[in-house]
């Protein structure tokens, strides 16, 4: 018997979800494609959110927050460089295998400043995508060069 407002572990359904069923219909950041597996509205998660997202080659997306989610990236394949901090003059590279973390509110841009498509498994801390687009701010031209 649970205690408090802590459930108890009870016999509860699991689901599989199929690569050819992962859904677009999810905050989307242009400049990039992300594609939902788990969310509150697929299988009724409470506090997690979990996608692919594909970076094409030679893009850099817009500039944007996830909200209260923090976000969690593993870099399946490519590489992918995250442009933040004031001006979004700082930059994280990251590559196939590495993993990264981007806080609750942390503004930021992702840049795919390679020849090939990046492809990431995304986990959030919310149980749907927040993705807040900020037109307004732009990653320098200047940053978006390979090593720049």
């Amino acid at each position: 018997m649970g205690t408090g407002t802590t459930p108890a572990p009870g016999y509860v359904p699991l689901h599989r979800i199929r690569p050819e069923t992962l859904s677009g219909a999810t905050a989307q950041t242009p400049g990039m494609a992300r594609a939902e597996a788990l969310s509150g509205r697929t299988v009724g998660a409470q506090h997690l959110w979990m996608g692919k997202t594909v970076a094409p080659a030679g893009k850099v997306s817009a500039v944007h927050h996830h909200g209260a989610g923090e976000t969690g990236i593993y870099l399946l394949r490519g590489r992918v460089t995250l442009f933040f901090g004031e001006g979004l003059r700082e930059r994280l590279e990251v590559q196939a295998g590495d993993f990264a973390f981007v806080p609750a509110w942390a503004i930021h841009a992702e840049g795919n400043l390679s020849g090939e498509d990046a492809e990431a498994l995304i986990v959030r801390s919310t149980p749907e995508a927040i993705a807040v687009d900020l037109p307004e701010l732009r990653v320098p031209e200047d940053l978006q060069q390979p090593g720049t």
